[in-house]
């Protein structure tokens, strides 16, 4: 008898649901078998979203997924492979920077090839019973779940939920968020039925440093999330957006996407003086200020408003749960953020992840790379140096300002040269707007 497949989607922080859910992902999978979103909340703002899609929930929050501890030997491993990174030439990195960097005489000692395989072999076994959830393994059996699909494969919730799954006899489907996955923490602990990754580069690098993948299983299809940015056409025409935000249609347009404020607390400082730099330049150009999700008070931001006529801040569409600590994007935030990003002539960020998102859009980034007291300020250019980031400098549509003047120089240069190459993305991103249709497909065949 063929036995009837039953997925869990598994959101656990809420920013899953860009791949997961907005991406059509669920949906899709949805239209050949049951499918139940688990969370960990009882959230009105992921309760809508899953009423627009039709898609049905289960809360697991009193299994305390979130709340499970690392061992001390996983801690001691983490160390180990750290050291190998280093010895392999490849810098770690944390979104903090709060790692060793240079390589250490040490790390021959705890990163060799001995010690390494040895460690990871006991933290392998010590995570099978470490992780594993009996009341998690009790509501699979209950609900009859066959497959697992989610996002991250470090995280402890979402090892305990892996790990569980892999030992009832289920089929575990990761995907890979993005290229800081890798150098943040590139160790994938258990053995998923398939891995999607954005492209054939990080493919490669997650099968060299996780000889336990099985290669077949390890695809490099894109990302769900950035299906829709290829060949993006708008929504809503530019009009809707100068009349709702009163900006000029005449003007060059500089989108500023703001960081989260537990990376860079005094952005707004930065940009204070970029504007006034401009000014003084006569710059004529509308910049539109966009709220960081994660930054729940923008007031900060309200006197540049007051200070500078063509200074707009946009609203923060995503839906925050206080209660909860819980965001979500919404449809409405994503088709504003995604038409403006089409509308604007350059966008203007602290290093992250949200270049790749221009650069498939196919506008120039321009990138802050000094502090609003010192050019050379170590908590941005972490950023900037970072591993995975680094190697966008080697394009003609990314630039660097390392001072406040050169914004000024960088602002000019991309206005005078509209028209540039249009240069492969293909290291970065798999360059295709079917990863969502090829890895359900991919799953539903598994």
């Amino acid at each position: 008898m063929v036995q009837i497949r039953k997925f869990g989607v598994y959101i656990s922080e809420g920013i899953e649901a860009n791949n997961l859910l907005l991406s059509g992902l669920a949906n899709m999978l949805q239209a050949s078998t049951e499918v139940i979103v688990l969370v960990n909340y009882d959230s009105h703002v992921m309760d809508n979203l899953l009423n627009k899609l039709n898609i049905p929930k289960k809360n697991i929050a009193s299994l305390e997924l979130q709340k499970q501890t690392r061992s001390r030997l996983e801690n001691f491993f983490f160390s180990v492979r750290r050291a190998r990174l280093r010895i392999k030439g490849i810098t770690p990195f944390l979104w903090l920077g709060n790692t060793v960097q240079n390589k250490r005489a040490k790390d021959y000692l705890i990163g060799n090839y001995f010690f390494y395989y040895l460690f990871r072999l006991l933290t392998f076994n010590k995570n099978e019973s470490h992780y594993f959830n009996t009341g998690l393994a009790d509501f699979i059996r209950k609900n009859n779940l066959t497959d697992i699909v989610m996002q991250s494969y470090s995280s402890r919730d979402c090892m305990s939920m892996a790990i569980t799954a892999k030992k009832l006899g289920c089929k575990v489907w990761i995907f890979n968020w993005g290229w800081k996955d890798f150098y943040g923490n590139e160790f994938i602990p258990f053995i998923p039925n398939g891995f999607f990754t954005l492209s054939a580069k990080l493919k490669s690098l997650y099968l060299q440093f996780n000889s336990h993948l099985i290669s077949a299983n390890v695809y490099d299809f894109g990302s769900p999330g950035y299906d829709s940015l290829f060949n993006y056409k708008p929504r809503y025409e530019k009009t809707f957006y100068s009349q709702k935000y009163g900006f000029s249609l005449d003007k060059p347009i500089v989108l500023y996407t703001l960081v989260n404020p537990k990376v860079y607390a005094d952005e707004d400082q930065i940009i204070d003086k970029v504007i006034e730099s401009m000014r003084l330049d006569g710059l004529g150009v509308t910049v539109l200020l966009k709220p960081n999700p994660m930054d729940n008070d923008c007031t900060r931001f309200h006197r540049l408003r007051d200070k500078y006529s063509d200074v707009i801040i946009l609203d923060n569409l995503w839906l925050y749960d206080k209660r909860h600590n819980f965001n979500l994007i919404t449809l409405e935030a994503r088709t504003e953020w995604l038409d403006l990003l089409y509308y604007c002539d350059m966008t203007m960020n602290i290093p992250s992840t949200v270049t790749l998102e221009s650069l498939i859009i196919n506008k120039p980034v321009i990138n802050i790379g000094f502090g609003y007291k010192k050019e050379h300020d170590a908590k941005i250019l972490v950023f900037a140096n970072a591993p995975y980031y680094s190697n966008l400098f080697n394009r003609n549509d990314v630039f660097l300002a390392k001072n406040f003047d050169e914004v000024n120089v960088l602002i000019n240069k991309v206005l005078d040269k509209p028209n540039r190459d249009i240069m492969d993305l293909g290291d970065f991103i798999t360059v295709s707007n079917k990863a969502t249709m090829n890895a359900v497909r991919t799953i539903l065949e598994g």
